[in-house]
């Protein structure tokens, strides 16, 4: 800017020395920067300015026109236009450090969107980690409760079968005792005709073994129907002995 208005500076004295003024007056009223005063009427400096154009006229171009020869064909910055091009730069560097920062607002949010992702996909596989773990935990402890079960119930089955197999040791051999004594007696009927008479000692008589049950226990051919009252040997023998 400072290069522009040092330029500006130095050209300016042969500018003025060219014909430049301040003011354009046509009859009563002032023509633009870039017009000309012709009859009265201002005109367009463009047309006879240009080379190649049908009203092409170097004369009047460069006697009125200096303005437009010094602005648009030679290309001299005008303080106007160096204020210009430096709004020009600004709007173009405020419109950069807008995008860049838009730009790196958008990195930033990218970047947190990436680690708000990740971090979701880290809690989602923690819990099915955890998850699988309960599983695991409840299918273990299930499965230990069942064959807890499993071997109770076999304990109890085996007490069951013990118990069953003791009933039916102990059945058998009550009935063979019973099947042994009972062949005794039958042996015992048929080896006498019949069936022996009752003993009266005094007062107490006596059953023959033929009418008892089979499965009960005597040790003699005749005996009282309670054991408990059978006179020993030695009694009968004291009887007898006072009897006679």
């Amino acid at each position: 800017m400072l290069l522009s208005l040092a330029t500006l500076a130095v050209a300016l004295p042969g500018v003025y020395s060219a014909g430049l003024h301040l003011r354009n007056p046509c009859g009563e009223k002032s023509c633009s920067r870039y017009e000309y005063c012709s009859d009265l009427y201002c005109q367009n400096c463009e047309p006879v300015c240009t080379v190649g154009e049908r009203n092409f006229d170097s004369v009047i171009c460069e006697k009125e026109c200096q303005e437009y020869i010094h602005d648009k064909i030679k290309g001299y910055q005008t303080v106007e236009d160096v204020a210009n091009n430096t709004k020009q730069l600004q709007g173009y560097v405020r419109d950069k450090i807008k995008e860049y920062l838009s730009e790196a607002d958008s990195l930033k949010a990218t970047k947190d969107l990436q680690e708000t992702i990740e971090w979701l996909r880290q809690l989602v596989a923690a819990s099915l980690i955890l998850s699988l773990m309960v599983v695991v935990v409840v299918v273990a402890a299930l499965g230990f409760l069942w064959l807890r079960y499993r071997r109770k119930k076999a304990e109890q089955n085996k007490e069951i079968d013990l118990m069953d197999t003791k009933i039916q040791t102990v059945s058998g051999m009550m009935n063979n005792n019973c099947k042994e004594k009972l062949a005794k007696l039958d042996m015992s009927s048929i080896g006498s005709n019949t069936a022996a008479p009752s003993v009266v000692t005094g007062v107490t008589t006596t059953t023959p073994i033929s009418t008892r049950h089979p499965c009960e226990d005597a040790t003699l051919e005749y005996a009282y129907d309670n054991q408990g009252m059978t006179p020993s040997p030695i009694l009968q023998e004291q009887r007898n002995e006072t009897t006679f």
